[in-house]
């Protein structure tokens, strides 16, 4: 789920590498496109390698990288991550010996080709005192409305606050948590997904209405607080054709993001009025 958020954040620079203009970095197909994403508390699995797309490409995916040397380094101790023979491209740590928690400060190093690529981020601290001001989201019964009226939005919403002191970062997802819960038919909904990703912001408070929701039944709802460098490429992923600029990076010596994510989970019902 966590990964469905960041895949066109992953392409950003592979896309912008395969553009023709005077402003893009001109990349070749040996540079090193990463991809990384920490998670507090949670098993390393989202670390992707990729090399970019050569300027005039007819490709729209980059090649994977799965013959790197990757590494996590903590507190000056190394973990050598290994290559996921089940998705190309991406490397995993299996062992129980390194644990990912708030308050961390880790690097990324890279070896591949004689290149060297390295990174650094910080686990961001857990959401403080994430509360909903209700358990259940009721959506009404659209059978009798007639053309023009609206739902009472304090009737049908359910809001979601927390502690944000110094103006951090947040997004959040909600998600059906129960695969045989019936569709909600409003035509106010996504389309069929089973969830829903906000864009991250600097606040303290989200509304969640049933505009927003698939399905009834038992909900998912993840609070993520990111590190600035990530929300920087998010507001980055969108830009001019006319006036492409090199993409934002923190990576050293190639491509892409290194970044951490802590996050903290709710749940809610929604049922029928």
């Amino acid at each position: 789920m966590k990964r469905l958020f960041l895949y066109f954040l992953s392409f950003t620079f592979i896309l912008f590498s395969s553009c023709e203009d005077d402003t893009i970095v001109n990349s070749s197909s040996n540079d090193i496109v990463v991809s990384a994403y920490l998670y507090a508390n949670q098993p390393i699995n989202d670390i992707q390698i990729t090399s970019t797309l050569p300027l005039g490409s007819q490709d729209t995916i980059a090649p994977p990288v799965s013959d790197a040397n990757v590494t996590i380094i903590k507190a000056s101790k190394e973990y050598m991550l290994f290559s996921d023979v089940n998705r190309p491209g991406y490397y995993t740590y299996e062992a129980n010996d390194l644990n990912i928690l708030s308050g961390d400060v880790l690097d990324l190093v890279v070896e591949h080709n004689a290149e060297v690529v390295k990174s650094k981020t910080s686990v961001p601290q857990k959401p403080l005192n994430p509360e909903l001001d209700d358990d259940q989201l009721v959506v009404p019964d659209f059978s009798n409305f007639r053309f023009g009226d609206r739902p009472d939005p304090e009737e049908t919403s359910i809001s979601l606050t927390w502690t944000n002191e110094d103006d951090s970062y947040y997004y959040v997802v909600v998600e059906s948590a129960d695969e045989s819960a019936e569709e909600i038919e409003t035509g106010f909904g996504f389309g069929g997904g089973r969830f829903f990703i906000s864009e991250p912001r600097q606040t303290d408070e989200f509304n969640i209405n049933f505009g927003l929701l698939t399905h009834y039944g038992k909900q998912r709802l993840i609070l993520y607080k990111v590190n600035e460098e990530y929300a920087d490429l998010y507001e980055s992923r969108e830009q001019d054709s006319r006036n492409l600029n090199e993409p934002l990076t923190n990576i050293e010596n190639g491509f892409g993001i290194f970044t951490a994510f802590a996050s903290d989970t709710l749940f809610f019902n929604v049922v029928k009025e």
